[in-house]
C-alpha cells in the first residue's frame, strides 16, 4: 500500500533522507527527549497561534478542523488546522487564507515557534504549496509563516521553493517503490534523532565516511567516484606535507583534514598537527556570551580581565 507524504516526512527528509525513507516505510523509534520537547513546544505555539489570529479575524470568517473540500465548499476567507488527505498527500495546513492574486485565491500559511527563520522552514511551507496547488490545480504564488513571539506574518514568494520541493517529493515518492533506499550518514540531527543510535551502530559497522565531521555529501559523492568508500580507506591518503629547503616560512596547515581524522580514527590516537600559539598581551580579557539564538535572546555577557 502507497504511503502518503505528511508534513513530517517531508521535513524530516530535510534534516536526513534515510529518516524520510524509514518513516514513509512504517518504521518507527523511541524519540529522544528533545523531540518529545521540541514537539510539545510546536504543539503548544500553534495552538496559542490559532487562538491570537482568532482574536483578530471575524470568527464568523473563520474555519476549524476542516478537510480543505469542505473549507473550498463554504464561505469562509480563513482556515486554522485544514486538513488535505489524497493520494500522494495527508497534509495539515496550520492556516489557509483566501487572498488574491494567488491561483485559487487560498495562500497555505505555517506557524513557527522560532525568531529566526531558516531556509528548511521556508521549503516546509513551499510542500504546503505544492500539496495546496496539486488540490487546486494551480500552484500558489506566495505563502506566509507567522512566527516568533511577536506572530510576526511574512509573505513568502513560492515559485522558486516548489521547484526544490517538486524533486524532493518525487525522491520520497521513489523510496516505497523498490528502490534502494538513500545511504545512512551521521550528521549533527543523529545525536537528537529517534534513530540515531541504530544508524550510528550500522555507520560503525560499514565504517562510513560520514563518521568523519565537516564531511558533506558532496565530498563523500567525490571520494565515492575515486574508489574511496571507507575511513580506512581515507587514512591512507593522508600526506603530510614537509618544509622546503630554504623556505623559512611554514607549511600551510589544514586542522580539519578529513584524511588527518581518518588517520586518528584508524590509530585511535591523536594527531597534534602542531603547537598553536595563542597570542599574549600585558592585558588579557575574557569574554563569555550565551545567547539563545533563534529568540535573538542574549541572557548572560560575562567578562574576566587579568
Amino acid at each position: 500500500m502507497r504511503r502518503r507524504i505528511t508534513n513530517a516526512i517531508h521535513a524530516d527528509y530535510l534534516n536526513c533522507p534515510y529518516k524520510a525513507y524509514l518513516k514513509i516505510n512504517g518504521k518507527n523509534g523511541r524519540k529522544t527527549d528533545f523531540e518529545v520537547m521540541r514537539d510539545e513546544l510546536s504543539k503548544e505555539y500553534k495552538t496559542s497561534t490559532s487562538d491570537f489570529l482568532q482574536d483578530r479575524w471575524q470568527k464568523k470568517q473563520i474555519a476549524s478542523d476542516q478537510s480543505l473540500r469542505q473549507f473550498r465548499g463554504n464561505f469562509y476567507t480563513r482556515g486554522l488546522n485544514i486538513r488535505e488527505r489524497s493520494e500522494r498527500f495527508d497534509v495539515i495546513f496550520d492556516g489557509v487564507i483566501k487572498e488574491p492574486r494567488s491561483g485559487e485565491d487560498l495562500v497555505p500559511a505555517i506557524f513557527i515557534n522560532k525568531e529566526n527563520l531558516a531556509i528548511d522552514d521556508r521549503l516546509n511551507l513551499a510542500f504546503c504549496g505544492f500539496a495546496l496547488g496539486i488540490a487546486l490545480g494551480e500552484m500558489p504564488l506566495f505563502g506566509r509563516i507567522i512566527h516568533g513571539s511577536g506572530h510576526s506574518n511574512i509573505r513568502v514568494k513560492l515559485d522558486k521553493l516548489i521547484a526544490r520541493v517538486r524533486p524532493v517529493v518525487e525522491d520520497i515518492e521513489s523510496f516505497t517503490s523498490g528502490h534502494d533506499p538513500p545511504q545512512v550518514h551521521i550528521n549533527n540531527q543523529c545525536q537528537i534523532c529517534e534513530f540515531g543510535n541504530d544508524c550510528l551502530k550500522t555507520a560503525l559497522e560499514n565504517d562510513d565516511l560520514s563518521l568523519i565531521s565537516r564531511l558533506g555529501t558532496k565530498e563523500i559523492k567525490k571520494l565515492h567516484n575515486k574508489g574511496i568508500f571507507t575511513v580506512n580507506q581515507l587514512s591512507y591518503t593522508f600526506k603530510p606535507r614537509r618544509k622546503r629547503k630554504g623556505k623559512s616560512s611554514r607549511p600551510k596547515l589544514n586542522p580539519f583534514n578529513p584524511a588527518l581524522k581518518a588517520l586518528a580514527l584508524r590509530e585511535n590516537k591523536v594527531h597534534v598537527f602542531e603547537a598553536p600559539e595563542l597570542p599574549r598581551s600585558d592585558i588579557e580579557i575574557y569574554l563569555d556570551i550565551e545567547n539563545l539564538p533563534d529568540r535573538n535572546f542574549y541572557y548572560l555577557i560575562d567578562t574576566c580581565e587579568e
